[in-house]
């Protein structure tokens, strides 16, 4: 019985049309990956490939790197479909620069996040600079600055 199911299989499989070399699968438009930093990095191209749909990433400030000597984790989701404007890929290359305001557990102030990139069908990849200053809830201020962190996500 093995071996009748084994030839029907078998016979099923070499009836199955040769599927021309242009019938190649489209590159994707989904591509996941890290930032230097460890942190996940999620982006979503239109169907068209012409822009970013949604970008997500996280990027963490280190002790060092901030006025009040403590570590912040702020999130970014860019693109049309999170509320921000499209990030136009020209050439293969796109880049932006948003000014947001930005909360934190002690308080709220303003963001500054600037991203740049190439796209390829198998890669995303490029570079992200931060700082956001924190308007204390009570009084005083703080900020924190990341210097440019490279990214890189695939297909």
């Amino acid at each position: 019985m093995k071996k009748r199911l084994a030839a029907i299989a078998l016979c099923a499989f070499a009836a199955l049309p040769a599927l021309p070399a242009s019938a190649a699968p489209k590159p994707g438009i989904v591509y996941g990956g890290h930032t230097k930093q460890g942190a996940q990095v999620w982006i979503r191209l239109r169907p068209d490939r012409r822009s970013i749909a949604s970008l997500h990433l996280d990027w963490l400030a280190s002790r060092s790197q901030c006025t009040n000597d403590r570590p912040i984790v702020m999130p970014e989701d860019l693109g049309a479909e999170n509320g921000f404007p499209t990030l136009k890929i020209r050439h293969g290359r796109f880049s932006q620069t948003v000014s947001e305001r930005a909360g934190a557990d002690d308080g709220s102030g303003q963001e500054r996040f600037t991203i740049a990139g190439t796209v390829s069908d198998a890669k995303i990849a490029g570079t992200f600079s931060a700082s956001v200053t924190i308007d204390v809830t009570g009084g005083g201020s703080y900020t924190c600055t990341l210097p440019r962190t490279s990214f890189s996500a695939v297909n």
